[in-house]
């Protein structure tokens, strides 16, 4: 067995049979589980990438808890990322067929894409994006070769993904007059530039990595996330703000222990998956940073807040321009009541007309 769950028997001679053990399974190799295609089949996850055996993952989802994935070198996958990547959310949102009521559970909106992109949504199904297009809680979005992306968020938070990356949104919960917002963006490969919205200073917003987790308090980050010979390292910067201040960012490992804040735009932390190999580097050491797509992430969110300055919001949800069911409308005459407008139970908040 490799890591001590993995099924010494082969299910048929292209595919690998893993069994889960105390809460997690430990695939063979890295690559796969960060590049692979996810999929449920039965009770059972399979996982297949280029042109290795096919992974299943037995009984995957009998558990209450969906088992964590844990490369050879300690890099890992929570089971709520996992289902997502498999499409296999359960829940009255994924089965949704109502127009208006997915509208109103809309998070983001595509803001400037090239290329091919696709998001797999919770019920499994797998859509090409174009501009302008919705995106939910629970979607996966990953861009193909030389493709790109710009996300915005309700709450004016940006991100854009660069070719060959995969994100997941795992959550946004944002009331304009609260302060116990909160967002989960779990980053699983490639390379990302975010740029922090409303969430950020008066909430929790949290951006998860296979070897760690950064906590945001209002700034501009780039992320970029590589699996190499078996080892998944995540390399993080700061970078200035459009406003030309800089932020700060807190890293955290795995188990919630603080790793660094950075503060500065000089230096580039590495968090590895190999023991040992986490590090600050100076900047000018580390992998090239993605100028085009910082400058993407820059007219992403320079768009967005020209369209709330001209009295319109940062996700346009209106039914004249999505085809679909109207909505009772705000006070406001430009928006309809979106995700950001319900409590974290979703109930509507007071003053929703509906």
């Amino acid at each position: 067995m490799i890591g001590g769950n993995i099924g010494a028997s082969v299910a048929s001679q292209n595919e690998l049979a893993i069994v889960v053990e105390n809460g997690t399974a430990t695939l063979p190799d890295a690559a796969t589980m960060f590049r692979g295609t996810y999929a449920k089949d039965g009770q059972d996850l399979t996982i297949t990438y280029g042109d290795g055996p096919a992974i299943r993952i037995i009984d995957y989802f009998t558990t209450g808890f969906p088992p964590t994935l844990v490369s050879p070198n300690g890099a890992q996958l929570q089971g709520d990322t996992v289902v997502r990547l498999a499409g296999a959310v359960d829940n009255r949102l994924a089965q949704a067929n109502d127009a208006a009521q997915e509208l109103a559970n809309a998070i983001g909106q595509v803001e400037s894409i090239n290329g091919t992109v696709t998001v797999t949504r919770a019920d499994g199904s797998v859509v090409t994006l174009s501009d302008g297009d919705l995106v939910f809680q629970n979607d996966v979005v990953a861009t193909g070769a030389n493709s790109s992306v710009s996300l915005t968020f309700v709450d004016g938070t940006i991100f854009s993904l660069s070719a060959e990356s995969r994100m997941v949104l795992d959550e946004l919960i944002y009331d304009p007059n609260g302060g116990n917002n909160s967002s989960v963006f779990n980053l699983v490969l490639g390379g990302f530039v975010f740029i922090a919205g409303e969430v950020a200073p008066t909430g929790d917003m949290r951006v998860e990595t296979p070897t760690g987790v950064l906590g945001i308090r209002g700034t501009t980050v780039e992320v970029r996330i590589r699996a190499e010979n078996g080892v998944i390292e995540v390399q993080v910067e700061l970078e200035v703000d459009p406003d030309g201040g800089i932020g700060q960012v807190e890293i955290r490992d795995l188990s919630g222990d603080l790793i660094a804040v950075i503060t500065d735009t000089e230096s580039t932390w590495v968090i590895s998956s190999a023991e040992g190999e986490t590090r600050e580097i100076p900047r000018a050491d580390s992998q090239a940073s993605d100028t085009g797509l910082l400058q993407q992430a820059i007219a992403a969110f320079r768009t967005a807040n020209a369209r709330v300055d001209s009295g319109d919001t940062y996700v346009i949800l209106l039914p004249s321009e999505r085809g679909a069911v109207p909505m009772p409308l705000l006070a406001t005459p430009s928006a309809l009541v979106p995700m950001s407008m319900y409590t974290e139970d979703g109930k509507p908040f007071a003053g929703d007309p509906r």
